[in-house]
């Protein structure tokens, strides 16, 4: 459990002792992996604390690189900067198409831009947090920045983005400042799904990429959708005979709203424009459009375009909550 030192703003989480003495050595993984596990922080974050020694282990000051055994458990942080309320500092934000949701190159718009005072809705907020009980949320963090074109602006600070959402998407991207609640959003082990309404037309020709690929044409368009919900097929660069590890994809769910026209697909995995090469290189399709409507339990419900809201404390929780099979 979480605890607050007396008189200062230092916070320690301690997890309960665990007998390892009969481990085997070789099986030992670093202790930044071991935290990241138990949910105290994410790898990278671990790596920080143990570089400026505010990590023990059994109460044993840990070194940068330190092995653990894989089922150890007490594990303590003491640092001014370990805060675990903000694990529920996070907000998410309705994305339009041509802002980019990481770090933008020359002539690219970050949706962070769009964290402003004036574009949070914070009546949606009251709604979804009406019947909570518990401790209030942590206050936002803000900063005054000035843009190239000299006008100053207030945007919310050290909030990153967990996951990603192309520049031609649209819909829910959740800024965090929680490495651990990140680590559960992007998860490679499916934990959270991902919803989309996906609109498409006829695919007339394969793509330039698509070829370097080895995919010179692309099937002919189809209804069934089995290809996809089954799971199994491979994506152009991704089967076993191309030079990366074969990943075949995982069963998806994707139903027709409007027959040859607009798809809803789930995803528990999160591959590099994914929806748009299943759909063409499967499917036959072309998208025109595509816009995310759930997160795990987030819902786009009333949330206009380019604007956002916090978490509620209820959501955080079932995000956390997931577990691996």
């Amino acid at each position: 459990t979480a605890r607050t030192t007396p008189n200062t703003s230092f916070f320690i989480r301690t997890l309960s002792s665990f007998d390892a003495s009969n481990s085997n050595k070789n099986d030992k993984i670093r202790l930044s992996k071991r935290m990241s596990e138990l949910d105290i922080c994410s790898r990278r974050e671990a790596d920080k604390y143990i570089e400026r020694q505010e990590v023990l282990v059994r109460g044993i000051p840990a070194v940068l690189g330190e092995k653990v055994d894989p089922h150890e458990t007490d594990i303590t942080i003491s640092s001014p900067d370990f805060d675990e309320s903000d694990i529920y500092d996070a907000v998410v934000l309705n994305k339009p198409r041509g802002f980019v949701s990481s770090q933008p190159e020359e002539g690219k718009v970050p949706a962070v831009r769009l964290l402003t005072p004036k574009q949070r809705m914070p009546h949606l907020e009251q709604e979804l947090q009406r019947d909570e009980e518990g401790e209030q949320l942590p206050e936002l963090q803000y900063r005054r920045m000035r843009r190239s074109n000299g006008k100053q602006e207030t945007t919310l600070a050290g909030y990153a983005p967990a996951g990603r959402l192309d520049q031609d998407s649209s819909g829910l991207l959740v800024f965090c400042r929680s490495g651990i609640l990140a680590k559960k959003l992007v998860s490679a082990d499916g934990l959270i799904e991902k919803e989309y309404l996906v609109q498409v037309e006829y695919a007339k020709r394969s793509m330039q990429t698509e070829r370097k690929l080895g995919l010179h044409s692309l099937p002919p368009p189809t209804l069934d959708l089995s290809i996809i919900n089954n799971g199994g097929a491979y994506l152009a660069g991704e089967g076993p005979s191309d030079k990366l590890e074969a990943k075949p994809l995982k069963p998806a769910y994707a139903e027709w709203v409007r027959k040859g026209s607009i798809l809803r697909i789930v995803l528990k995995e999160g591959r590099k424009r994914q929806i748009r090469r299943m759909v063409r290189e499967l499917l036959g399709y072309h998208v025109l459009k595509l816009h995310r409507t759930r997160i795990g339990p987030i819902e786009i419900g009333k949330l206009p375009s380019r604007k956002w809201r916090r978490l509620s404390r209820q959501e955080v929780e079932a995000i956390l909550s997931t577990k691996s099979n």
